[in-house]
This record gives structure tokens, C-alpha cells and sequence, in this order.
């Protein structure tokens, strides 16, 4: 026998139903407006006091260049990187390399030769020194210097002091709006209350304004023309990625990231000088990375178990993993997080204003203006790119 009596479905089909609505006391947020990189890089250690930041770049190095053309077996010379002939002087003992930046083994020839003169980006060497095998030098091979031998009596050596890197960037201006109707903040708002509609929405906004903070960190540019903006040109800040010129080709790896070219591109930083501790990711590299870095397991409670992959422990030092949505997905970066700071316009950073009332509105305003400071960007950090993802 079916039911005759009085239902709860008879009580809400007209105006003046009986049945209170039961609305959950949150709202539910799903958006990409966390900043994983941001939180690991900190405050910075001052602010900028101007939309234009400058600084000097400066390392101390062992003489390394790049040949620019190969060079036969019996050649006698030896063409280098513009002006970094300069770099080298007569004794100086150099070993020859051929390099890749892919995961494919280098071929290493083991040759010595010895520097006898240099000039006009050429530097004149006798081959094969102490007995090694001479051998053609491929173009863009690694010419390092192993040893100064100076002979017993002699004048000092001309002094060679590298020029300083002089780097740029420029702030850039983040806002959001909040705007409300007078009727809209009085109200009880279901999951909003007891604070007004106004405030949830300056909470949200401030959040949303930190994940464009994060995701200009990463990819952000500046105008082809007028960097420092006009009435018509935006101002906008240089990202990590256009700045650090140091790449691995992973275009091989078309599944994904591999140990081997994240090994390469840690190890390639490190035969520069640098010494990275982050590594970052988007979540498709990063699932391709939980395939061969080691997880550290935590128990967090009786019937919850919990696996983080924290961090990669190389024979180049330990790095630290963080997952943030805006890396491009073909992407990997190795970055040396001591060296990069993001740094507000002194005053200037996030903070609220209200905006005048213009009838029976409340508005406000999220602001911020921040720009990015990277050191040694072309040797102490280092990107993958090319990586094959799916969606």
C-alpha cells in the first residue's frame, strides 16, 4: 500500500513552503591559489625602493670557455667565446671536453694542451700535452684550464679580472576589486556568516592575488618596448624562466621527466659553480618523478597513512621538491633558492584599501607591487624543457 499521508515533498513546491532549507554553514573553493614556491623562497631580506631594481652579479672561477669552431687533430689553435681568451695566459695547462645537455653520455677525449699565446679570440696551444692523445675538437667543446705553471724566476703575469653581470628587473602591480551591493553585505549570506560577503570576498581576492604573484615569478616578462611603463603600457616584472639561460633539452624524454635528465641538469649547474636545492614542478613531472626518487613515509594516525616525496638526494647535495600548477607542464626547474628573492616596492606590499562609495555599494581594493631578483642566473640555476606530458 503506497503512502497517502502528508510528505516532505509536498511542502516545498509553492511559495510559503514549511521545510527550512538546510544550507552547510561553508562554502566549498576549489581554485589554484596556493603558492608553494613563494612559501619555500620567504620574505625577502629588504624592499625595493624603486620600479626599477638593479644588481651585480660577480663569481669567482676557474678560466672555462667554449670553443667556436672545431679544430683538426694537428691544429694549433684554438677558437673560444668573444673576449674569454682573456681569461687564459701562456702555461696554463687546459683539458678539452666535448658537453651535451642531453641525457646521452658525453664523449670525452682526456686531451691536455698547453696555452703558448692568445689573441683575437684564439688561443694558441701546443697539443697533446704530457703525453695525452690529440684528438679533433668538436665546435662548442669545454676548454677548462687544470693547472698555471709559471716559470721559476719569471715577472708576474698580467692580471685578469672579470667584468661584473649588471642585472635588471622591474616591479609590477597586482590588484583585485571587491564590490558589493549594500543589500548583499547585510544580509545572512548561507556559508558566509557571521562575517559579511565583503569580507569573505577580500579574503578570497588577497589569496587569489598571491597565486598570480607566484605564477608571474615563474613565467613572467616585460614589453618588448618601454619596460618601465607608460599611461598605455603596462609595467610587468621578468620571470625565473626567461631569466636562467642554463637548459637541458628533454625533448627525448617523451614520457615525462627521467633521472637521468634531472641528474644532468643538477650536475651540469654544478660544474658551473652552483649549488641548487629546489626543485619545481608541475604535477605531471612531479608524478613522473615519484617513480624514482625515494619517499620518505609518515604515520600520521591509525587508520591514515601518508607518503611525501620530500626530497632528491644526489651526489650534487640534497633537493628539496615543490609542486606548484604553474610550471609549464613541459618544464622542470632546479633553482638555488638562496640566491632568488621576491621583494615588495617598500610600502607596497599586499595590503587593502577601501575605494569611495558611489551610491549604495561598498568597494575595496587588494594591492601589491613586487618584482623578482634572481643572482648568477645563467650559471646557478637551470631549467628542463622539451618534456612530453599528457593531459
Amino acid at each position: 500500500m503506497s503512502f497517502s499521508g502528508k510528505a516532505t515533498y509536498d511542502a516545498g513546491a509553492e511559495p510559503g513552503y514549511q521545510i527550512k532549507e538546510d544550507l552547510a554553514d561553508n562554502v566549498a573553493v576549489i581554485a589554484a591559489v596556493k603558492t608553494p614556491l613563494l612559501d619555500t623562497l620567504g620574505d625577502a631580506l629588504r624592499p625595493a625602493k624603486s620600479t626599477h631594481m638593479e644588481w651585480l652579479d660577480d663569481e669567482n672561477e676557474v678560466p672555462r670557455t667554449l670553443s667556436t669552431a672545431s679544430a683538426t687533430s694537428a691544429a694549433t689553435a684554438i677558437s673560444v667565446t668573444s673576449g674569454e681568451e682573456a681569461m687564459f695566459r701562456a702555461g696554463d695547462v687546459l683539458i678539452v671536453q666535448e658537453i651535451t645537455t642531453t641525457a646521452s653520455a658525453s664523449s670525452y677525449t682526456g686531451e691536455r694542451v698547453l696555452v703558448t699565446g692568445t689573441a683575437s679570440d684564439t688561443l694558441q696551444v701546443t697539443r697533446g700535452y704530457g703525453g695525452s692523445t690529440a684528438a679533433t675538437i668538436p665546435d662548442a667543446s669545454e676548454v677548462a684550464c687544470v693547472g698555471h705553471a709559471a716559470l721559476e724566476g719569471a715577472d708576474a703575469r698580467d692580471d685578469y679580472q672579470r667584468a661584473r653581470d649588471r642585472r635588471e628587473n622591474w616591479t609590477q602591480i597586482f590588484d583585485k576589486t571587491i564590490y558589493t551591493s549594500g543589500t548583499e553585505d547585510a544580509v545572512d549570506v548561507g556559508g558566509v556568516a557571521p562575517q559579511s560577503e565583503f569580507d569573505y570576498q577580500k579574503s578570497k581576492k588577497l589569496a587569489q592575488a598571491l597565486a598570480v604573484l607566484e605564477a608571474a615569478v615563474i613565467n613572467g616578462d616585460v614589453p618588448a618596448s618601454t619596460p618601465q611603463g607608460s599611461a598605455s603600457v603596462r609595467r610587468t616584472m621578468r620571470g625565473l624562466i626567461d631569466f636562467i639561460s642554463t637548459t637541458v633539452d628533454g625533448s627525448s624524454a617523451t614520457s615525462g621527466l627521467t633521472k637521468a635528465l634531472l641528474e644532468l641538469c643538477i650536475r651540469t649547474i654544478w660544474d658551473n659553480g652552483g649549488e641548487p636545492d629546489l626543485i619545481v614542478m608541475n604535477g605531471y613531472q612531479q608524478s613522473k618523478a615519484a617513480q624514482f626518487i625515494d619517499k620518505t613515509s609518515q604515520q600520521m594516525a591509525v587508520d591514515q597513512y601518508v607518503e611525501r616525496i620530500r626530497q632528491f638526494v644526489t651526489d650534487f647535495g640534497i633537493q628539496q621538491l615543490v609542486l606548484s600548477r604553474y610550471v609549464p607542464r613541459d618544464h622542470v626547474m632546479v633553482l638555488d633558492s638562496k640566491k632568488i628573492e621576491v621583494v615588495p616596492l617598500q610600502t607596497r606590499s599586499f595590503f587593502y584599501q577601501d575605494i569611495a562609495r558611489t551610491g549604495d555599494s561598498h568597494k575595496g581594493q587588494i594591492l601589491g607591487e613586487y618584482t623578482m631578483m634572481i643572482r648568477n642566473p645563467d650559471k646557478a640555476h637551470g631549467l628542463i624543457t622539451g618534456l612530453g606530458f599528457t593531459l
